[in-house]
């Protein structure tokens, strides 16, 4: 369930979930790593340990991490820990 077409970002208006991939940290706990991709081509990877995926699926409805694929920034920005949106926009 990738929720409605308007939580789905158009490519030339703002960066969008490009991918999505499990990772290691240092000290052995899971992350995931959201990776960004932003109109001008360029990308920005978001790694988030297990608690906040929990939290990021729950407060944006979603069943799986598959399903952040394609969504818009702005609707994913709301949802993450303040450490990782605190100066963006």
């Amino acid at each position: 369930m990738a929720g409605p077409p308007e939580t789905q970002a158009s490519a030339k208006s703002e960066a969008i979930v490009e991918a999505v991939a499990f990772d290691v940290a240092h000290d052995s706990d899971g992350l995931l790593v959201i990776t960004l991709r932003f109109p001008n081509g360029a990308r920005s990877k978001l790694p988030l340990e297990g608690g906040a995926v929990a939290d990021l699926l729950r407060q944006l409805d979603l069943d799986s991490v598959r399903d952040l694929k394609g969504l818009a920034f702005s609707r994913l920005a709301p949802a993450l820990p303040t450490n990782l949106t605190r100066g963006a926009g």
